[in-house]
C-alpha cells in the first residue's frame, strides 16, 4: 500500500506557486509542523523578511 501524504503537504504544495513581491504581506494559522514548515521555506527558500508575515501553530496532529 502506498503511504498517505502528509497532511500538511497539499499547503506545502500550493505556497511555492504564489507570488511574493515586496509589498507582500502573509498571515497564515493552523497545525504547527505545517506553520513550521511554511516559515521555514518562505524565510529560507523566498527570504521574504520575518516582520512582512504573521504565521501561528495553533494545534498539534495527534501522533
Amino acid at each position: 500500500a502506498e503511504a498517505a501524504a502528509p497532511p500538511c503537504s497539499q499547503l506545502q504544495a500550493a505556497i511555492t506557486t504564489v507570488a511574493i513581491d515586496d509589498a507582500t504581506r502573509i498571515w497564515a494559522a493552523g497545525e504547527a509542523a505545517a506553520a513550521q514548515a511554511i516559515r521555514k521555506y518562505l524565510f529560507n527558500e523566498r527570504a521574504v523578511p520575518r516582520h512582512h508575515t504573521s504565521i501561528r501553530g495553533y494545534w498539534k496532529m495527534p501522533r
